[in-house]
């Protein structure tokens, strides 16, 4: 710390060695002395003492006279008078003047001293006062500059943000990037992600809209490695008189979501200013706005573009097609659907969909339990006279999509080949019947040898084939037209119990284990005890024909709120992911080396879909080839009679 300095002023040098050498020095402080006025002023102006010990009668110049001196000078140095002709009046006039305090001689050394500390006391608070005020003024200037920046770097950087065309963003990036900077040239590099290159994709120069402003590799080498680190550089580079003017270099990174995707290069002469790190700050917190404006801006473009091939296949599709949120209103429909219904696509928007469609089956669909792929699925009458398909399923984060597909033609061919079946076997039965009786008496006419015993035994097993296949196909159409269906409550657990049993022996002979798990409280459903019967029989022949022998084959029920669900598990041969989809189709049958000898028509599953849809439920399949398979069917639960 730098010494304070005392200025002593007295005509008398025995009290200036005194106030020296005694009590000044000893303490620490520098003195400087003056035996007159003239030569205190002076001392005064140019050594700019921290403190002036002023006697008051002295020659040239008294001591009021150098207050008012340095007073007219603007100089307020902290004084203290010493004086032997004090007064009153004397006091007066040096408290005017601004003496800090007032001794009269002799005066004692301890009070001098004191009130040498006390003013200097003074002086130091007033002086870190004055210091601190201009810390503060410093500081609030650079904070108003700052905030200045900062307000017009939001408004660019929202200029920017507000631009979703990426071309123009790009072009406008660059733009404020000449301003932010006060660059002479600037260029912006996107990272293609499919090459890994950094492409120039915007660049501008002063007066040369076409610059070209990476001319070096060694700016090459800046751009990759920003782009590789992710960090800013800011670059002066040195010149000599035989080269270029000098230039200063500035590239920061371009960071989003998933990690830097390009780079912003500046370019300013040196002979204006080098960039500096406050230039650097400014264009990485610019840079980060342009990146976040950027990944907008391709965001934009790919939902864009997906909405116009959604818009695109919604238009040119004709199946019915609507989005709905999760309490069911229309989000989204397509011109197929407001076709089927008769409406103007505008018109169904924000309404519910059951009030749009104003159809019970639709209604239903909405109340079906979801199957294993997580959709529902009914077949929906139109009043115009058409069947349609439906799928209803979840939306993430939306609600549903239901498509709709035109069934009618597909469902007049299967009425047309289901009258062409009925037809045919219909008629084959009488000469089947006589084909039969024929073959029963001819042992009767006389002995048979032995060949014509076997060619007869083989014509009678054809026959018997061809009468079951004829019997199974009209079973179907008497279910399929409703005939036989005569519903009342059925408790399934008695009907599981039943097949169960009748089936339990053929189980055991072949070495497999037959359980059920059916629970004691499983509500009633509404159907036909026969045909139920023959749903179960059927399902449990065909796990019991397709499971090896040391197998299992489990029986679930469970109590699904408005539906009974039914499940048959089997560890047998599985079936092909290719003939899911056609398991129940009428005479289809899985080909393959597990089941080549097992006899089947293909008719068992028609049948056993046929006779659940007739009761108002779904039947479907899991099933792993090699590992098993379970049939699921659901049956509606009887409601409770109202009291």
């Amino acid at each position: 710390m730098t010494k304070e300095t005392v200025l002593i002023v007295d005509d008398d040098t025995r009290n200036v060695e005194f106030l020296r050498d005694s009590l000044l020095v000893p303490s620490g402080y520098t003195a400087l002395c003056a035996t007159d006025g003239e030569e205190a002023v002076r001392l005064a102006l140019t050594e700019e003492p921290d403190l002036i010990l002023l006697d008051l009668q002295m020659p040239k110049m008294n001591g009021f006279h150098v207050l008012e001196a340095l007073n007219r000078q603007g100089r307020e140095i902290p004084t203290i008078l010493i004086t032997a002709h004090g007064s009153e009046s004397v006091a007066m006039e040096a408290f005017r003047l601004g003496v800090r305090d007032y001794f009269p001689k002799p005066f004692k050394a301890a009070e001098i001293m004191a009130a040498v500390e006390r003013s200097l006391t003074e002086a130091r608070l007033r002086r870190d006062k004055e210091e601190l005020a201009a810390r503060l003024e410093q500081v609030n200037r650079q904070l108003e500059q700052r905030i200045e920046e900062l307000t017009i770097l939001y408004g660019i950087s929202k200029s920017v943000t507000s631009l979703l065309d990426l071309d123009k963003l790009l072009a406008r990036i660059v733009e404020a990037t000449m301003y932010v900077t006060r660059a002479e040239e600037t260029s912006l590099f996107l990272l293609d992600e499919t090459t890994q290159d950094l492409q120039l994709r915007s660049v501008q120069g002063v007066g040369d809209r076409e610059a070209r402003p990476v001319r070096k590799s060694t700016d090459n080498a800046v751009v990759r490695e920003v782009m590789d680190t992710g960090r800013a550089a800011l670059i002066p580079t040195a010149g000599t008189h035989e080269s270029p003017p000098p230039e200063s270099r500035l590239a920061v990174p371009l960071r989003a979501r998933r990690g830097t995707i390009g780079v912003l290069h500046a370019t300013r002469k040196m002979a204006m200013e080098p960039f500096s790190d406050r230039d650097r700050y400014q264009l990485s917190l610019f840079a980060d706005h342009a990146a976040i404006a950027i990944e907008n801006a391709r965001l934009f473009a790919e939902v864009e573009e997906q909405r116009s091939k959604l818009e695109t296949i919604l238009i040119g599709s004709e199946d019915l097609i609507i989005v709905t949120d999760e309490l069911g209103l229309v989000l989204l429909a397509n011109p197929a659907a407001a076709d089927a219904f008769s409406l103007e696509m505008e018109g169904m928007i924000g309404k519910p969909l059951l009030e749009v469609a104003g159809s019970e089956a639709l209604d239903r669909l909405f109340d079906l339990p979801l199957t294993s792929n997580g959709v529902r699925s009914l077949e929906i009458p139109l009043v115009d006279g058409r069947t349609f398909h439906a799928s209803l399923g979840p939306v993430a984060d939306v609600g549903w999509a239901l498509i709709m597909r035109d069934i009618s033609h597909l469902k007049e061919l299967d009425k047309m080949k289901s009258d062409f079946v009925a037809t045919i076997t219909h008629d084959l039965r009488s000469p089947l019947t006589a084909i039969q009786g024929a073959l029963a008496l001819l042992p009767e006419l006389g002995g048979l040898t032995g060949e014509q015993q076997e060619f007869t035994e083989r014509a009678m097993r054809n026959v018997e084939h061809m009468d079951t296949l004829i019997r199974n196909l009209l079973d179907i159409g008497r279910i399929e037209a409703g005939l036989e269906m005569e519903m009342e409550p059925i408790r399934l657990d008695a009907v599981i119990e039943e097949v169960v049993a009748n089936l339990l022996g053929g189980a055991r002979s072949k070495g497999l284990v037959l359980q059920a798990v059916v629970p004691d409280d499983v509500p009633p459903v509404r159907g036909n005890h026969t045909r139920l019967m023959q749903v179960m029989t059927n399902l449990l022949d065909n796990a019991i024909r397709y499971t090896p022998r040391g197998g299992k084959i489990t029986v679930r029920v469970e109590d699904a709120g408005e539906q009974v669900t039914v499940s048959v598990s089997d560890t047998g041969v599985g079936i092909p992911a290719h003939a899911k989809a056609h398991i129940f189709d009428k005479f289809y049958r899985v080909e393959g080396a597990e089941t080549r000898e097992l006899e089947g028509i293909g008719l068992g599953l028609a049948t056993v879909k046929s006779i659940v849809e007739k009761h108002g439920g779904k039947i479907s399949v899991e099933s792993t080839e090699g590992e098993g398979s379970t049939f699921y069917f659901s049956l509606p639960q009887v409601e409770p009679e109202s009291d």
